[in-house]
C-alpha cells in the first residue's frame, strides 16, 4: 500500500473542543434583572435573551443592594496586588443567537471596544479574555502548560476523540514526546510518498460527482466525500471486503463526526458514542494485524504503532495510538473540507482568479504533464498562484472554532491581568483583520491572492497564523496544503467554468459576508448551502 496519510489542516486539532462557538450562549442575568429585548447591531441581527435594566437614580442603592451584577467580576475580579488592570469588559446584552458573517460576535466587540488585542466578556457564568494580534497571541500562548491549561476545560471533542490524545497532553514533557511521535508519519518524505494515492482519490472524487450530478454539485458535499476517502485508505489502512462493510465505514464514521456539535446526554450523543465503539474496534483489529505482521504498512496508524524515538526508545501507548488516530481522521476530514469548500466560494466570487488558477494549470500540464508531483505539490513555487488563492482564503476565512484554555495563575500581558481561573482563547480571524488596511477581511474587495506574490506585501508571522499558534500549533501543514494544490489542481483541469447558484446583490449595498447565510457548527464556517455550484461549459 502506497504511505497513507489524514487529509487535515491540524489546526482543527485544537479547534474543535466543546469551547468558544460563533453560536454561543452568554452570562446568564439573574431573573429579577431581565427583560426581554431586541437589539440590533449594524445590519447582523441579534435576538436577545436577556439584558440588564439599568437602575433609576432613586432606586439605584435598592438595586445594589439586592441584585448582584453579573458583570461585576469582569470590572473588578482582578488580583489588587498586580499592578495591572484587568482587559476591557464587554458587558452588554447577553443573548443566546446567530450573527451574520464569520466571527461576526467578536469583530463586533473589539470594534465596539476600540479594538484592544484583550477584550473580556461573560460565557455563561465564566469570565473569557479573547486574545487577538500575533505578537500577543504569542506572549499568552508562551505560558501554555505554565499559567495555562486547555485539560482544565473538558470538552466534547475529548469524548469523542479520548483522552490520550496530543491534543490532550497535560505536560509540556509529554507534550513534546507525543508530538515527536505523531509527527514522524507527517514528515515530508511520508508526505511526498502519498502524492499519488491523494491525486487517485481526488481524481475518482471528482468524476464521480460530475458523473452522478448534472451541472449541480455542493462542493462541501464533494471535498467530505473526498476526505472521508483518504480517511480510511490513507490514515487507517483499512480494507473492507465488501461495499456493503464499506457504506457501514462511512455511515458511522459520518455520525461521529458530528459528535463534536452534540450536547452530551442526547440521544444524537449516544449514537456518536456508538459510532465511536464502532471505530476503535476498527482501529484496535487494524493494530493488532500490524504488530502480527511486525511491520508498518505505510498508513498513518502503522507510522504510530510503530513511531519510535532514538533516543529514548519511547513509543506510544496502545491507547495513544488509538486516541491520535481519532483525533487526526476528525481533523483531516472536518477542516479540510470546509476550507476547500470556501474557496470555492470565493472562487465563484471572483471568476477572473479561478481563471487565472486554470491557465497556471493548463501550462502545467503542457509542461509536466497529467501527473501530480511532490515538487509541484508539496513546494510553495510549484503552482504559485494557486498558493497565492489557498493562503488568501485561509486569511479571510480562518478556522473560527478555538479550543479554550483555562488560566491556573494570574497572567499579565501588554499590560492588563488575566486572572486565575478565566478563560482564554484566541481569535485568528481578528489577528488576521488587524494586520493589514482597513477593508481587508471583505470577501468582495479585499480578497487579492496577488499580495502572496510579492514578498514585500505578503503577510508574515506572526500576525498570520492559519494553522494556530503556540505549542499545539499544527504539526500536520505541510500535508494540509498539499492536499489542497492537489485537489484544486484537478477542480481547475476538471472544473474551467462555474458559477454559484446563491442569490447574492453584486451592487454591495451589504457586504457579501453578512448576505450569506453561514454554517456556524463547523471549524471554519462556510455556506448553509455547501457552496452550490453550476458548472458552465
Amino acid at each position: 500500500m502506497k504511505s497513507l496519510f489524514p487529509s487535515l489542516l491540524l489546526q482543527v486539532v485544537f479547534a474543535l473542543v466543546a469551547s468558544i462557538p460563533s453560536v454561543a450562549s452568554f452570562a446568564v442575568v439573574p431573573a429579577r434583572q431581565r427583560r426581554i429585548s431586541r437589539c440590533s447591531r449594524g445590519s447582523s441581527n441579534v435576538v436577545l435573551q436577556a439584558s440588564t435594566v439599568g437602575a433609576s437614580n432613586s432606586t439605584a442603592a435598592t438595586a445594589t443592594e439586592e441584585e448582584e451584577d453579573p458583570y461585576q467580576v469582569l470590572r473588578t475580579g482582578g488580583d489588587p496586588t498586580i499592578d495591572a488592570p484587568l482587559p476591557s469588559a464587554f458587558t452588554e446584552c447577553p443573548f443566546t443567537g446567530i450573527l451574520a458573517g464569520p466571527e461576526s460576535f467578536y469583530r463586533q466587540v473589539a470594534s465596539k471596544l476600540q479594538s484592544p488585542d484583550i477584550f473580556s466578556f461573560l460565557q455563561k457564568d465564566q469570565p473569557m479574555a479573547e486574545i487577538s494580534g500575533g505578537t500577543t497571541v504569542k506572549q499568552v500562548l508562551d505560558q501554555e502548560f505554565t499559567a495555562l491549561s486547555s485539560n482544565a476545560v473538558p470538552g466534547v471533542s475529548q469524548i469523542v476523540c479520548g483522552t490520550e490524545s496530543l491534543r490532550t497532553a497535560r505536560n509540556v514533557k509529554e507534550h513534546k514526546i507525543i508530538r515527536r511521535l505523531v509527527s514522524h508519519p507527517l514528515g515530508a518524505s511520508s508526505v511526498a510518498a502519498s502524492v499519488p494515492t491523494l491525486q487517485d482519490i481526488g481524481q475518482t472524487c471528482l468524476e464521480e460527482t460530475i458523473a452522478t450530478s448534472s451541472t449541480s454539485i455542493s462542493t462541501l458535499e464533494m471535498t467530505q466525500k473526498m476526505t472521508l476517502e483518504v480517511a480510511w485508505q490513507q490514515l487507517l489502512g483499512f480494507d473492507f471486503d465488501t461495499d456493503a462493510e464499506l457504506e457501514r465505514f462511512r455511515r458511522k464514521a459520518a455520525t461521529w463526526l458530528d459528535g463534536i456539535y452534540h450536547k452530551v446526554g442526547t440521544p444524537e450523543m449516544d449514537a456518536t458514542l456508538q459510532a465511536k465503539e464502532y471505530l476503535v474496534g476498527l482501529v484496535d483489529k487494524k493494530i493488532n494485524q500490524l504488530v502480527e505482521a511486525g511491520e508498518s504498512d505505510g498508513s498513518t496508524l502503522g507510522g504510530l504503532v510503530f513511531a519510535k524515538e532514538t533516543d529514548t526508545g519511547k513509543t506510544l501507548t496502545r491507547q495513544q495510538v488509538i486516541d491520535n488516530a481519532l483525533f487526526l481522521m476528525l481533523a483531516g476530514t472536518e477542516t479540510t473540507s470546509s476550507s476547500l469548500c470556501n474557496i470555492m466560494l470565493l472562487m465563484g466570487l471572483h471568476p477572473n482568479v479561478w481563471q487565472k488558477v486554470v491557465e497556471e494549470q493548463a501550462r502545467a500540464v503542457e509542461t509536466h504533464g497529467e501527473t501530480l508531483t511532490p515538487a509541484l505539490v508539496m513546494d510553495d513555487q510549484g503552482f504559485p498562484y494557486l498558493d497565492a488563492v489557498i493562503h488568501e482564503v485561509m486569511r479571510v476565512l480562518p478556522v473560527t472554532l478555538i479550543s479554550k484554555r483555562v488560566t491556573t495563575s494570574t497572567m499579565v500581558v501588554d499590560g492588563v491581568q488575566i486572572p486565575p481561573g478565566w478563560g482564554v482563547a484566541y481569535s485568528i480571524y481578528l489577528t488576521h483583520q488587524k494586520a493589514l488596511e482597513e477593508g481587508s477581511m471583505d470577501l468582495q474587495t479585499g480578497f487579492k491572492p496577488e499580495r502572496w506574490l510579492d514578498p514585500a506585501t505578503r503577510p508574515q508571522k506572526p500576525d498570520y497564523m492559519p494553522f494556530g499558534a503556540g505549542p499545539r500549533h499544527c504539526p500536520g501543514a505541510l500535508l494540509g496544503m498539499t492536499e489542497q494544490r492537489g485537489f484544486l489542481s484537478l477542480m481547475a483541469r476538471a472544473i474551467p467554468k462555474f458559477e454559484l447558484e446563491m442569490e447574492l446583490d453584486s451592487t454591495l449595498q451589504s457586504p457579501i459576508d453578512e448576505q450569506i447565510e453561514w454554517n456556524k457548527l463547523s471549524a471554519v464556517s462556510t455556506p448553509m448551502d455547501g457552496t452550490r455550484i453550476r458548472i458552465l461549459q
